[in-house]
């Protein structure tokens, strides 16, 4: 189910929706990096996502360091993945 505007964030990522991880890695990489890959969605997509970055509030360091290790471990492991076929 989609956060409220500005609702309290879950206190473990685990607990967070991927929507919300999509919009706090875009807060982590910064504006440019953000840029980059709002590029590679749809318009809906991008609608979406800055919805929920704009509702975010303040994200601790910890959470943002967080989801972007889970973004990263995900990436090796969708790579390895793909060297295995």
């Amino acid at each position: 189910m989609p956060r409220k505007p500005n609702e309290k964030l879950p206190t473990t990522v685990g607990e967070l929706d991927g929507l919300t991880k999509a919009a706090i890695l875009l807060l982590a990489v910064g504006q440019d990096g953000a840029a980059l890959v709002l590029k590679s969605l749809d318009q809906d997509q991008v609608e979406e996502v800055t919805r929920e970055l704009a509702g975010l509030g303040r994200v601790p360091d910890e959470m943002q360091s967080a989801v972007m290790q889970e973004f990263y471990d995900i990436s090796i492991a969708t790579r390895y993945a793909a060297e295995g076929n």
